[in-house]
């Protein structure tokens, strides 16, 4: 995994939450609950105390880097801070409580004994009240030392804003977008068109012949995956082949997850829902004979673990049902690592290097730019420029500065990104964070919650917006379901515009990913407040994380860890198989969302 900058340990940003607490908190002492006013004097402290922290946390927060005491104090205050927003939401039950009860006394009478209750539940809420402000206070003494050694600049300018109101671009789609690679597709096109119609008789467990598999090499971020679906929805490939397939790979190899995905590829209709391996491999013999079949296979890795024999032998396990009476079979495979071209029977693999100068400045002008033209701007043309020459021709790195500068279009900020974002122009993910750090703050605690979801993972807009309107992400004045849901989807178009997710085609339908890079930078980014437990993870859960997301096959850890501030535990479930989307998402996932009020 690519190294982030220590300051991203910290976790993503807790300032949406804290103005989010100095509502509640002021909706409490002015109109909403005066029936409450024996808890005024404690809600006006709080108000206080959250006003100054928000100070404390806007300054440490914009800091690129912090070192480890001063990040162990930032911990401190996000943890007393998250602990202040569980007792306002059991407060916020209570009153849900209350109202409840309120209304069943107007049917049965009043009775002594629910009064009595409601008093003995308000007195639990002012003592809690009182020690939750007792902590906020000491760790607020921590803070204003904090921040006296980091500096107080534009201190004042962090207190309560407005949310920000950013332009919502719109994205291109797949075949309206895509700058050069005519020539890489046109060479690649040509290889897999080569003697496609020859039948060839294999025998069971052969290994692939390099003229059949086609390996694209290059570093993440450079344009892989993008060249593949150029040729996967070339009008030659789809007149010359029967039967196509695209299966997103990633780090965990599963070849029964893989062969059901060829499967529902080639036929959506199809039911493996009590399909062993062997079944699996017995169908697709049959679905595949005497046809022109093209496989891609996107993002492939090499397992280190398990060395070179056994990654090759478990590749011609999965392979060996294509070279049964087939026309003619072609697998095209993008990856990092030239290790892969080898296991896979590809003896020249085919390098991509970073988008040439024209194309690179291209590709930026329609993102920085977008209708505009560069020549009635010229200093920030001169500008754009120089950043061009630094991002080394990578595709993703030029789309999200380019998408970034597009809604910070002024000479300080395109100034700021060449001269300080850049520092180190070979490491790509310095380029992400900067994109990331640039983002205001509610677009980076959404996008930050998505390090729960596993690489290659077929984003469902609403679903995800349905998570964040949950947690309270999303901010919206008017609070009703239809409006949240409409301006969450304009958070989730507006990361989008700006590269943080990928909208990708397959044979006329649009899935939405997220770049592996980019899944990296969400995984640093929601440290200490999110957790993904994968296959390899130790056999350990940080007792202090809010949302937790695990293997079903795993899920024994609940019980022998303490998780005293679980939010949210999102169980993935790789035997359920969602075969709504081409066959494309085949592990769901059950989620809750977890408030517990003693």
């Amino acid at each position: 995994m690519a190294t982030i900058p220590l300051a991203t340990g910290v976790g993503w940003v807790v300032s949406p939450v804290i103005k989010l607490m100095f509502e509640k908190v002021q909706s409490y002492i002015s109109t909403q609950y005066r029936w409450q006013s024996n808890l005024d004097d404690g809600l006006k402290k709080l108000e206080t105390i959250l006003t100054e922290i928000l100070l404390v946390v806007g300054t440490a927060e914009r800091r690129r880097t912090l070192d480890f005491n001063q990040q162990a104090l930032l911990h401190q205050l996000k943890d007393a801070v998250y602990d202040a927003e569980d007792i306002l939401d059991e407060f916020d039950y209570m009153l849900l409580k209350e109202n409840a009860e309120k209304r069943n006394l107007r049917s049965l009478g009043s009775s002594s004994i629910s009064i009595a209750k409601r008093l003995v539940g308000h007195d639990k809420f002012r003592s809690k009240l009182r020690k939750m402000l007792k902590s906020l206070s000491r760790v607020k003494e921590c803070a204003d030392m904090l921040v006296r050694v980091i500096g107080p600049e534009n201190c004042s300018s962090h207190m309560l804003p407005e949310p920000l109101q950013w332009r919502i671009t719109s994205s291109f789609s797949l075949g309206e977008f895509v700058v050069g690679r005519q020539k890489e597709r046109d060479e690649l096109v040509n290889q897999l068109l080569e003697q496609v119609g020859i039948p060839k008789s294999r025998s069971e467990g052969a290994r692939p012949t390099s003229s059949e598999v086609i390996t694209i090499v290059g570093t993440g971020g450079i344009g892989k995956t993008t060249l593949a679906q150029l040729i996967y929805n070339d009008k030659r490939i789809e007149d010359n082949y029967d039967l196509r397939a695209w299966i997103c790979v990633s780090h965990v190899f599963d070849k029964v997850r893989i062969t059901k995905e060829i499967l529902t590829s080639i036929d959506k209709t199809i039911d493996l829902t009590n399909f062993n391996f062997s079944m699996l491999q017995e169908e697709l013999k049959n679905k595949v004979k005497m046809k022109k079949f093209l496989l891609v296979l996107d993002d492939v890795w090499y397992d280190e673990k398990v060395g070179g024999s056994m990654n090759a032998d478990r590749w011609r396990e999965l392979f060996a049902p294509l070279w049964h009476g087939v026309k003619g079979v072609k697998i095209l495979v993008t990856t990092r690592m030239d290790i892969v071209a080898n296991t896979l029977g590809c003896t020249t693999p085919f390098p991509l290097s970073g988008l040439e100068s024209e194309d690179s400045w291209e590709l930026f002008r329609r993102c920085a730019f977008n209708t505009r033209d560069p020549k009635e701007h010229l200093e920030l043309k001169s500008i754009g420029e120089h950043i061009v020459q630094r991002l080394n021709g990578s595709a993703l790195a030029i789309k999200a500065v380019g998408g970034h500068l597009s809604s910070n279009f002024n000479n300080q900020e395109w100034n700021r990104v060449l001269n300080k974002g850049l520092s180190n122009e070979k490491d790509i993910m310095t380029i992400l964070r900067l994109s990331y750090e640039c983002l205001p703050e509610h677009l980076q605690q959404c996008f930050s919650f998505c390090g729960l979801f596993p690489k290659g993972y077929y984003f469902e807009p609403d679903v995800l917006v349905n998570m964040w309107i949950a947690h309270e992400f999303i901010q919206d004045g008017r609070h009703t379901y239809g409006s949240l849901k409409s301006t969450g989807r304009s958070y989730f178009d507006e990361l989008l515009s700006r590269s943080f997710f990928q909208a990708l085609q397959y044979g006329g339908t649009v899935h939405y990913v997220m770049h592996d890079l980019m899944n990296d930078l969400a995984v640093h980014t929601s440290n200490g407040e999110c957790y993904r437990l994968d296959v390899d993870e130790p056999e350990e859960i940080p007792p202090a994380v809010r949302h937790l997301s695990i293997l079903a096959e795993r899920v024994d850890l609940l019980c022998v860890c303490k998780l005293q501030r679980l939010r949210t535990l999102i169980i993935w479930n790789k035997v359920r198989s969602f075969q709504g989307v081409e066959g494309l998402e085949t592990i769901g996932f059950d989620w809750l969302l977890l408030k517990t009020f003693t």
